[in-house]
């Protein structure tokens, strides 16, 4: 027997990390994948997996704790490979808890709001009115932060999913069966920032309801606020003619839907943007101010904003110059998937170069988009509306895609940002005449 530590694993390039919950107990019998314990950053969340079998003897981390890439976590005693065969085996016959969980890349239901969950679906099992307590029930971590949200122990909540883990349907039938219970507070949670010197208490003016922001909209908050402080925020708006490639897209989608992928106009916006950032690296750059130092990408990750119940998160698309557009859409589809279901990882999320932010499919025109801290600049897509353009002799009815592209004015002036507008314009109505496979 041999013992062994388990460290924090690759975290995609994210600083650090709060230990969110403890999924394993001294003595317990662990397999090689089997998840120890989970971590949550400001946007996303993971779960740390053995990669050996054996029993844990000691936890190194309790919840709470901030973690970095290559801290100890766990401590396993191993053996042979019949030891943690055995090890396996007695894992499978012990009471659910002790169960391997599914791996992250498994479908995970997504989240829903709390109001709608009582209405769901019947009750199918007796379940606990228990309080608030340590929980050692297996689940995604999308189930444990809904959990967590209405105050459920999952400790003590009948599972159903495979391997005994813990869905969400499990967390709406403790709902139904406590027939609206309110979920406990925490006095921790009552803590706040004092309020700035221009507030005004609202309940002296009329009935309020107060009700805190999501973890996501707060990190939002935070860093919007920093970029704003710290930033030399400038708008240019263009618009460009998508007449032709509007055409083409209506012309490939169909065929594409039959293969499950989704061509929308973001996946050509997102491509055209790499002949656009290559003529115009200080687009693709961070500034670095302490050292007044300007840093050019080589590389051309974009983010793109995506709308959540909870907020707004960026995934990141890496590498869009090696890949198609049809490659484009397949991970904005994947991507899109994982945010909405709460199941994006920190590594999902990091190293982006440049972001897009579309709001085509809500309306409007024009708007401010905020960079994006350390990157120069983001564009801003709203919806494309046909406008009369004069050709020369007459009006033409023309599709026409209105751009926001804001940016930092210390690395970027007014006539740099109107000719990577010029040129993204031209390289998007280029794709028109491509090989979607291959452009």
């Amino acid at each position: 027997m041999v013992n062994e530590t388990i460290k924090i694993p690759d975290l995609g390039g994210v600083d650090e990390v709060v230990v969110l919950e403890i999924l394993v107990k001294v003595g317990d019998s662990v397999t090689a994948d089997q998840p120890l314990m989970s971590l949550e950053s400001e946007k996303a969340s993971m779960d740390v997996p053995s990669d050996r079998s054996g029993i844990i003897k000691e936890i190194i981390l309790k919840v709470g704790d901030k973690v970095r890439e290559g801290d100890a976590c766990v401590t396993v005693e191993s053996g042979t490979d019949k030891q943690e065969s055995q090890a396996s085996t007695d894992t499978t016959s012990v009471a659910s808890a002790h169960t391997t969980a599914p791996t992250s890349n498994q479908s995970s239901v997504p989240t829903a709001t709390k109001a709608a969950l009582p209405v769901m679906r019947t009750v199918k099992a007796q379940a606990s009115t228990e309080p608030i307590g340590a929980s050692t029930g297996y689940a995604s971590p999308t189930v444990r932060r809904l959990a967590r949200q209405l105050g459920i122990d999952l400790a003590v909540v009948p599972a159903s999913g495979s391997g005994g883990r813990v869905t969400q349907d499990d967390l709406v039938a403790v709902i139904q069966s406590r027939q609206g219970l309110v979920p406990a507070q925490t006095a921790a949670n009552s803590a706040s920032t004092p309020p700035s010197p221009s507030w005004q208490d609202p309940t002296k003016f009329g009935p309020c309801e107060q009700k805190k922001p999501s973890k996501i909209k707060n990190a939002t908050a935070k860093a919007m606020s920093q970029s704003w402080a710290h930033v030399v925020h400038v708008t240019q708006f263009d618009q460009v003619d998508i007449t032709a490639l509007e055409a083409f897209r209506c012309h490939h989608k169909d065929a594409l839907r039959a293969e499950s992928i989704r061509l929308t106009m973001l996946a050509f916006n997102i491509k055209a943007l790499v002949p656009a950032l290559i003529q115009h690296p200080n687009v693709n750059a961070s500034y670095q101010a302490s050292e007044k130092i300007r840093w050019e990408k080589r590389y051309y990750h974009v983010g793109f904003a995506v709308d959540t119940a909870d907020g707004l998160v960026v995934p990141v698309i890496q590498n869009i110059d090696q890949l198609s557009i049809i490659d484009i859409a397949k991970q904005l589809g994947t991507l899109s998937q994982k945010a909405r279901a709460g199941q994006l990882t920190p590594k999902d999320m990091v190293g982006a170069s440049f972001t897009i932010s579309s709001l085509g499919g809500l309306g409007g025109t024009y708007f401010t988009p905020i960079v994006n801290q350390p990157q120069s600049a983001i564009l801003g897509v709203s919806r494309a509306a046909t406008q009369p353009i004069w050709d020369g002799s007459s009006f033409q009815p023309r599709l026409m895609l209105p751009l926001s592209l804001s940016y930092d004015h210390r690395l970027i002036d007014g006539a740099e940002a109107m000719r990577f507008l010029n040129d993204y314009s031209a390289a998007l109505q280029a794709l028109a005449d491509c090989e979607l496979d291959k452009a």
